[in-house]
């Protein structure tokens, strides 16, 4: 078969002659030396000849330098996708569908009763990258068993892979909470904690709370073919530390190529210290960790002052704003302006809130920050409606004022809890029907089917935020599932 090269060469000769050639006439055996500009030819009917000769020589060159060309283009676009994305055969990721409300990890209400603690990246084909905890053993509790699982969406979100499991929980442990994160050299690295306990006379019974001695490890894996395959296992705790715990999607890079883990240590009741955060940093992609140089912690021995799972966000100064679980009644804060190595002392946000963690980011191309957190009021936490409403609202200020709220999930439609209505949890006591009849009318909540929502993830693709989070309750399958939610930029300004 004559080559693309020998072709176009031959392609030259025939359509942009310069010199005399030797072609052999096909209505004859004779040879004739001739010039294909026309000149010197021999008798008119051998001009005749030759220029049909030449036409159709021409025609052929033309054909099949067209050809050659679209079938190099055709064959660039056979192996696209083999270069694009690692997935042999996949198709090419479709935009984002905004919005999007997507049930996208239902328990089954049986084996598996939670699918909780979703972290989401974009992939450089565009697709989406979903790791999340997923429970086993008929138990949600923190305690069950578990693994870490990965899937993928190539059509922006509305239908998504079988699950592939990274890490494997052990019976006598469980893995949870992923972060998923795009590194300085490209590759993605993902992070969860893996523990280990005894367990209790109760835990075979079914009680899986019953468990004692907990270690917790803080695990670091890398894949450089986009989460086809990851690394061994990289345990980053600090030397005589038994109890790192992360939060999932809390991994950050900086700016100035600084990694940012915001763990928190002490995981009562099974450590006698009180709860305290104390963020992992690296330098060099995440190939060695350090520690922040002091604990951040309130006051110690204050079991409702204890600070717990934190998100971090960078603002557009350089400086980072962490906000901080406690069992207050708000959302603590604290600040650092040399990329985490010093925060200063933690103070009240005065945003009301559960004892839940918050999702912080910052808004691309802008100053403004984004939070999603479970805004509640005292009275509808002491009725045991502590993580219904989950809020999310835009900061302009680097966190001082908190705009726009909008509620993604919530049993009423209230969006703006005061801060006066916040504080720690105080038991009702036992109260009558009637009476709690009425205190759940006087905040819109009687007669409501219940539902909760919980530990939200948060990242932008492109102007669209991929938001996912916990949720049970009414509608629902028996168990936590994971929701899926992808809004348009625009969504989170539209309330005042």
């Amino acid at each position: 078969m004559i080559s693309f090269k020998e072709m176009n060469s031959l392609h030259r000769r025939i359509i942009h002659p310069n010199r005399n050639e030797t072609v052999r006439n096909r209505y004859s055996t004779t040879r004739l030396t001739l010039n294909l500009n026309g000149s010197n030819l021999m008798n008119v009917r051998s001009r005749c000849i030759l220029r049909q000769f030449r036409a159709w020589y021409e025609a052929m060159g033309t054909i099949l330098v067209l050809a050659a060309i679209l079938g190099g283009a055709g064959m660039a676009a056979a192996v696209e996708p083999s270069i694009a994305g690692p997935v042999s055969g996949a198709p090419r990721p479709a935009d984002l569908a905004s919005p999007l409300e997507l049930l996208v990890c239902p328990a089954d209400g049986v084996n598996n009763l939670r699918n909780s603690e979703g972290s989401v990246v974009e992939r450089k084909d565009g697709s989406l990258l979903l790791a999340y905890t997923r429970f086993r053993g008929g138990s949600g509790s923190d305690f069950a068993p578990s693994d870490i699982v990965t899937r993928r969406s190539f059509d922006g979100g509305r239908t998504w892979s079988e699950p592939r499991v990274v890490a494997h929980g052990p019976n006598s442990g469980n893995v949870l909470s992923a972060s998923l994160l795009r590194l300085g050299s490209g590759s993605i690295a993902i992070f969860y904690g893996r523990s280990t306990f005894q367990k209790g006379p109760g835990y075979a019974a079914g009680n899986m709370d019953d468990t004692s001695n907990v270690f917790n490890e803080q695990i670091m894996r890398t894949s450089a073919d986009e989460g086809d395959t990851w690394s061994e296992e990289r345990v980053l705790n600090l030397p005589g530390e038994t109890s790192q715990v992360l939060l999932n999607d809390c991994a950050k890079r900086l700016s100035t190529g600084r990694l940012i883990l915001p763990n928190y240590h002490g995981l009562s009741p099974y450590s006698p210290d009180p709860e305290f955060v104390q963020p992992l940093l690296s330098d060099d992609d995440g190939k060695t960790w350090f520690p922040s140089r002091f604990r951040i912690g309130l006051k110690a021995g204050a079991s409702a002052g204890q600070l717990s799972e934190s998100s971090v966000a960078e603002r557009a100064d350089g400086s980072l704003l962490m906000l901080c679980r406690t069992a207050t009644g708000f959302v603590y804060r604290t600040e650092s302006r040399d990329g985490g190595r010093t925060w200063t002392r933690p103070e009240s946000t005065g945003l009301s809130a559960s004892q839940t963690p918050t999702s912080l980011v910052r808004v691309p191309h802008s100053q403004d920050l984004l939070l999603i957190w479970n805004q509640i009021g005292q009275e509808e936490w002491s009725l045991g409606l502590p993580r219904h409403r989950l809020t999310a609202a835009i900061s302009s200020d680097g966190g001082r004022i908190w705009r726009h709220r909008r509620n993604l999930e919530s049993m009423n439609d209230r969006n703006y809890i005061p801060a006066a209505e916040g504080g720690p949890w105080q038991s009702p006591g036992k109260l009558s029907q009637e009476e709690r009849g009425r205190r759940l009318e006087k905040v819109g909540l009687r007669d409501t089917p219940f539902r909760q929502a919980e530990y939200a993830s948060l990242i932008f693709v492109g102007d669209n935020a991929v938001i996912t989070y916990d949720v049970t309750g009414h509608g629902l399958p028996r168990g936590n599932s994971l929701m899926l939610r992808i809004l348009p930029l625009r969504w989170f300004y539209e309330n005042e």
